[in-house]
This record gives structure tokens, sequence and C-alpha cells, in this order.
């Protein structure tokens, strides 16, 4: 009887931690679904600021290829949270940051205009481009916290049980190379 007791107990522990673990890893994916839609938000946002700053401003073809050609590349970047690795997340980091670098080239252009910033048709584009950033940056810090729970959790006695059991490992974190906050 006390055996039998043990088992159940030992069974509903299993599958609590079970189920936690499982709650969290779900956390982590929709998480980084979050962080995936701020910058696609951001990426199809670009062509209007572009769009807004070119019919008041003789910008350099370059620039604008640039920003255009980058902005296609990251948006063509999507990753499945149920695989993705630390490569993965560096892929598509370093396409976020080129297209980041390509946005900051444009917009020191922009300083070349002052006039810009007084044209509604300007700022708006420009406070809401910020806007995206700030979304970016917060989403990107939900993330990491998250995926910081999740690991603690693999990495707890006695949870390590049934992370070798369902051969589980832990998540990479979304490290940005510079913050543009």
């Amino acid at each position: 009887m006390i055996l039998v007791g043990v088992l159940i107990l030992g069974s509903v522990w299993l599958v609590g931690v079970k189920n936690e673990l499982e709650r969290l890893n779900d956390a982590v994916n929709a998480q980084w679904k979050e962080v995936e839609l701020s910058f696609q938000k951001r990426a199809l946002f670009i062509p209007n600021l572009v769009t807004a700053a070119s019919e008041y401003a003789e910008f350099n073809n370059e620039t604008l290829t640039l920003v255009n050609i980058t902005q296609h590349t990251a948006s063509e970047i999507s990753l499945n949270p149920l695989v993705m690795t630390s490569d993965d997340l560096n892929l598509f980091q370093q396409t976020q940051s080129e297209l980041s670098e390509a946005m900051s080239k444009m917009l020191i252009t922009f300083d070349r205009y002052p006039y810009l910033k007084t044209y509604d048709a300007f700022k708006d584009p420009l406070a809401t481009l910020q806007q995206k950033e700030d979304s970016i940056y917060l989403q990107r810090s939900l993330f990491n916290e998250t995926v910081g729970r999740y690991n603690i959790e693999l990495e707890e006695f006695p949870n390590t049980i049934i992370v070798a059991l369902r051969s589980l490992s832990k998540r990479a974190y979304f490290e940005a190379e510079t913050d543009n906050k």
C-alpha cells in the first residue's frame, strides 16, 4: 500500500514537472513569435519611411538600394522556435543588424535635410519607426527573460530527471550586437 502511494505521488510529481517544462517551452515559442512579429512590422514599415523622405529630398540611390536589399533579406528569414539554434539566432541577428546599419545610413542622410523634420509626412513615420525599434527591444528582452526561466528550470534538480528522459536542451538567447535603444 505504501509502495502504491509512493508510485502515485511520484507519478503526480513527474506529470507536474513535465507540464511546467512544457508550459515554459510554449512560453519561449510564443515570445519568439512576438520578437519575429516586431521585426516584421519594422521591415514592412521601412518602405513607408523611404517614400515619405524621398518625396522631400534627393537621396543617394545607393543608400536607398542598400536599405531595400537589406530589408528584403531580413524579411526572408523566419525561424522555427522549436528547432532554432544559436547559429540560427546569430544569422537572424546578423541580417537584422545589417538592416539597422542601412537604416542608420539613411537616417544620417536625413540629417542633411533639417527641413524634413518639420514635415508631418516625415515626422510621423520617423516617430513610428522609433516605436517599432522600442518594441523590438522590449520583445527581445522578454524573450531572453523567458528563455532564462526555461533554462533555469532545466538545470534544477529534480527536474533534470525529466530533462534527461525527454532529451530537452537549453534554449539560445537572442543577444543583440548593439542596442539601438
